[in-house]
């Protein structure tokens, strides 16, 4: 079982980053893997998923964040979003130091 980190600063923002067992969207109701919610400075995760999702969904949604803290629009485009958190996480899964 992965725990979870509990906040992260993005320049100067304090984002709280919450485990929620069967996540549901904050509109529509749906089950979902994770959401970032800009005005409440807050990532939810979904803790039913396996540790690999929920890591992968962390990074998606802390792009979601670092994107919409630089006021980049681009934070709605899911498929540039997704791409580029996978990216992201392999870069940090496979560093190496000497």
């Amino acid at each position: 079982m992965i725990t979870l980190p509990t906040s992260v600063q993005i320049a100067g923002n304090e984002i709280t980053i919450k485990g929620v067992r069967n996540l549901v969207g904050p509109s529509d109701g749906d089950g979902r893997d994770g959401h970032w919610i800009p005005g409440k400075l807050l990532i939810e995760i979904n803790t039913i998923m396996c540790d690999e999702a929920q890591l992968t969904t962390l990074y998606h949604e802390l792009f979601h964040a670092v994107l919409d803290v630089m006021g980049e629009e681009i934070s709605n485009d899911e498929r540039f979003v997704e791409a580029a958190s996978q990216l992201w996480y392999q870069v940090s899964k496979t560093l190496e130091y000497d």
